[in-house]
């Protein structure tokens, strides 16, 4: 036990200074955990809404509203408890929001809705700062996106739930050739979660017992409320989706490439016109996120004298949080 204690000890120790010595968050990059300051609670303790996440990522992006918004990705995990007892990696979403601002119906004239490439065939570099869509999708990939989605949007738009359902009819066809490094063989779009931004089925902030547990906010900046969108759960040994002769990479897609996905998300808003006099053009945003291991790369490093020569009671404290399932998503395939 004295040991284990030590073990603990040297990685709080390192961590907290990772966190004082990180440099200020620049704006648009996807946040790590070090920027939340979370890495004081050592891997897999940045508990948010009483889920323990291993990383956490955020994103800001651009809305026709007076501030901009954000999402941010938590990673856990879990081991099916029968056989075959796989291991489900887990993706939750949570969208950021100024807490002066109130999308619980349209906000401003507009409806909001976006979609997540959760099938997405392109990952961020490994042991590097993650990139922006632009350097991992393309530009041209990027202007195809929002082309697609502006030309879908004709006529009255009712509601958020209203610009979701267009935007799944228009993103039925196969992926445009701009977009095929993204695409599973090239062409094919995969899961595609459309998710209200606006209106009543948009993510609703917690409230102070679900809030209870909580130890770290990964948002910037911080006085943004974090409600909780939906979790995508993955099981990288049995999802067809995730084999790969579909997925073309070569070899079986393990936890290492799950965890260094960019999912590419499309926020789109459209204005909400009762009479037609309303000409204000569609707007959007192409972001891509996730789990930025950040300070825990570092951390890594900085430690792993400790890691080889801990005993192995040491790693009992770091298991997977259990997984929360949350209402029914509407998904395309």
């Amino acid at each position: 036990m004295p040991a284990t204690r030590s073990f603990i000890a040297r990685v709080l120790a390192v961590s907290s200074l990772i966190s004082l010595a990180r440099c200020q968050y620049n704006y648009g990059a996807i946040a790590s955990c070090s920027d939340f300051n979370c890495t004081a609670h050592g891997p897999n303790n940045c508990t948010v809404q009483g889920e323990n996440y291993y990383s956490a990522g955020m994103v800001p992006f651009e809305t026709p509203f007076d501030s901009n918004l954000t999402w941010t990705v938590g990673y856990r995990g879990y081991q099916e408890t029968t056989l075959p007892q796989w291991h489900h990696t887990v993706m939750d979403y949570y969208l950021g929001v100024p807490p002066n601002i109130d999308l619980s119906t349209d906000h401003d004239g507009f409806s909001g809705c976006a979609a997540f490439f959760l099938d997405s065939n392109v990952s961020f570099p490994l042991m590097q700062p993650p990139g922006t869509c632009a350097s991992i999708i393309g530009g041209e990939c990027v202007q195809a996106l929002q082309s697609q989605a502006a030309d879908a949007v004709q006529g009255s738009i009712s509601s958020a739930q209203d610009l979701c359902s267009i935007l799944s009819d228009a993103f039925t066809s196969s992926a445009p050739s701009a977009c095929s490094v993204m695409a599973l063989n090239g062409t094919k779009w995969g899961r595609i979660r459309f998710q209200p931004i606006t209106g009543p089925n948009a993510p609703n902030p917690p409230t102070p017992a679900a809030n209870s547990s909580t130890n770290c906010h990964p948002v910037i900046p911080a006085s943004n409320d974090l409600s909780l969108a939906f979790s995508f759960d993955i099981n990288s040994k049995n999802d067809s989706l995730y084999n790969s002769t579909y997925r073309g990479i070569g070899s079986e897609p393990d936890e290492g490439w799950v965890y260094n996905q960019a999912v590419p998300i499309l926020s789109v808003f459209a204005p909400t016109r009762d009479d037609g006099s309303d000409i204000r053009s569609v707007q959007s945003d192409v972001s891509c996120i996730c789990p930025n291991v950040g300070g825990f790369l570092e951390l890594t490093r900085a430690v792993s004298a400790s890691w080889r020569n801990a005993p192995f009671s040491s790693w009992t404290g770091l298991g997977m949080g259990l997984v929360v399932g949350i209402g029914l998503p509407l998904y395309r395939l």
